[in-house]
């Protein structure tokens, strides 16, 4: 079995929806299986810039499947799904790219991999590297954003349709910013910061919102701060008015099970592990 990551977009359509069936049957395949799949990111066009903003994901998949016959299985998936010819770099309704297959290297008129330009385009390196910050090329050489100059990511769409419990953790970076949402989302409240989790947590302290958030994080639940400004450095100690703690639904239950068993568990924050000391 070879790890490969496969970059996934759309802009015709319900763009989401779209993605979602396709990983869906990738999935199907024989000889493949979806491990990890990135959020979707919107992205600006580039080559025909006059076109609706783009979607992007990136799938990791295990598969048996040689890259030569992946590809053929990719462009039947993209026709079965409604795509036809059109301009290069023109509206799709969907597009299956193969970025990286194993420590493989093909030049072939039909298939190149790695994928020319891949590391040139943000709205493949950045949910590569969500899914895989350590992700490297055949060569041995570490992905990086030093040469990305296209496809400007300009939004967090959410999480694929169908594949959330697929989805990697929401990182550091993106905690410090405030995880950005939109309305049409199904995000639900889970408790709210204030009156903080008075209902399951005895003690209304930061660090067991810290640790709330850590676990979270491990657990790869997505959640947001409503509402948080998204340009501020995030802070639990610093909070001074009331907060939604917001999950998507399909993680309602399973984050609600997370507060109890957190609400129970005795902590000492004395321990310089814990701490930080």
């Amino acid at each position: 079995m070879e790890t490969v990551f496969l970059g996934i977009g759309s802009n015709m359509g319900d763009e989401a929806a779209n993605i979602g069936a396709a990983i869906g049957m990738v999935e199907d395949l024989d000889g493949a299986t979806v491990l990890r799949v990135s959020r979707l990111y919107e992205s600006a066009p580039w080559g025909v810039s006059d076109q609706p903003m783009f979607a992007n994901a990136v799938v990791e998949i295990a598969t048996s499947v040689p890259a030569d016959s992946l590809l053929d299985a990719l462009q039947a998936i993209e026709q079965e799904l409604g795509r036809r010819p059109g301009p290069r770099f023109g509206p799709r309704l969907i597009d299956i790219d193969i970025l990286l297959y194993g420590s493989e290297e093909w030049d072939s008129d039909r298939l190149t991999i790695p994928h020319v330009r891949m590391l040139e385009r943000d709205f493949v390196v950045t949910p590569l590297l969500e899914i895989d910050p350590d992700v490297r090329l055949p060569d041995g050489s570490q992905v990086t954003r030093e040469h990305v100059k296209h496809g400007a990511v300009t939004d967090i769409l959410g999480l694929v349709p169908g594949f959330e419990d697929r989805a990697v953790a929401i990182d550091a970076h993106e905690r410090s910013l405030g995880h950005r949402h939109r309305q049409n989302e199904d995000w639900v409240e889970l408790c709210a910061f204030g009156d903080w989790l008075t209902n399951s947590m005895k003690a209304q302290s930061a660090p067991d919102v810290s640790f709330l958030i850590t676990v979270f994080e491990a657990e790869r639940i997505p959640f947001a701060w409503d509402p948080y400004p998204p340009q501020e450095s995030f802070n639990p100690y610093g909070f001074s008015a009331k907060f939604k703690l917001m999950v998507p639904s399909v993680f309602q239950a399973r984050a609600s099970r997370l507060i109890d068993e957190v609400a129970k568990a005795e902590i000492d924050w004395t321990d310089p592990g814990l701490s930080g000391a």
